[in-house]
């Protein structure tokens, strides 16, 4: 597994790679650690190399901000772990919109440095990141949950909206939310399941996604999905 620190702090980084390999040794695990002292050394690694699994990034470098560096990898990279790591703590919730895992705010000690290690760990062991579907309009296909942005009816059919394309699938809407169970969808109207992650904003009963999508709320089903996009911002911010 390769993780990534990125900060413009010599120490810092020192401190960082001493904590991972402690974790590492306490753990059994085993690491490839690649420190980045600036941002463009970051950039150009990733272009070369984008299978970095976690990425501990800071927020305020010396050129650039993370934040906007963290939304250019995701142009291209969706599946990297970006935690962000920084002394100011008012940047933690700009964190969600580039998906991040969490956001560590400086100073910490290793203690609560190995508390957001399991948490990651946890989540890359346990969790199967691809859903299947046997039977689409174009075959049988795997569909990374990651990629996966939401799910409406479509005459008697659903239309599953990814990334990358969209499949008509026999399943009904009930059997979409078994096969996601667990993972950060919600139904949030008869018509309609989405990645949480994805959404931007939120206006009365309308939601918005971050491509512009408008998505309509049920008033039956505004409470309890309201409740679920609470908990999974709160869950980017404060990890």
């Amino acid at each position: 597994m390769k993780i990534g620190i990125c900060d413009d702090d010599s120490l810092f980084l020192k401190l960082m790679t001493k904590y991972v390999k402690q974790y590492e040794k306490e753990n059994c695990k085993e690491f490839k650690i690649i420190q980045f002292i600036n941002e463009d050394r970051l950039v150009e690694y990733l272009k070369k190399d984008p299978e970095i699994d976690i990425l501990f990034l800071d927020v305020l470098l010396y050129q650039k901000n993370g934040i906007d560096i963290a939304k250019e990898i995701r142009k291209t990279n969706h599946k990297l772990r970006i935690v962000f790591i920084s002394a100011c703590e008012k940047f933690a919730v700009k964190g969600y919109d580039v998906n991040a895992e969490g956001y560590m705010l400086k100073p910490f000690n290793y203690s609560e440095f190995a508390d957001k290690m399991n948490v990651l760990m946890t989540r890359i062991d346990t969790r199967s990141t691809e859903v299947f579907y046997d039977n689409t309009d174009k075959g049988k296909i795997l569909i990374d949950v990651d990629d996966l942005i939401y799910i409406e009816t479509c005459e008697r059919n659903t239309k599953i909206h990814t990334r990358e394309d969209t499949y008509i699938s026999c399943k009904k809407m009930k059997e979409h939310e078994r096969l996601l169970q667990g993972y950060t969808f919600c139904r949030c109207h008869a018509s309609y399941i989405v990645n949480l992650s994805y959404v931007r904003s939120i206006d009365g009963l309308s939601l918005f996604l971050k491509d512009g999508t408008e998505i309509q709320i049920s008033k039956s089903r505004r409470g309890k999905f309201m409740e679920a996009f609470a908990k999974y911002v709160d869950s980017v911010i404060r990890f």
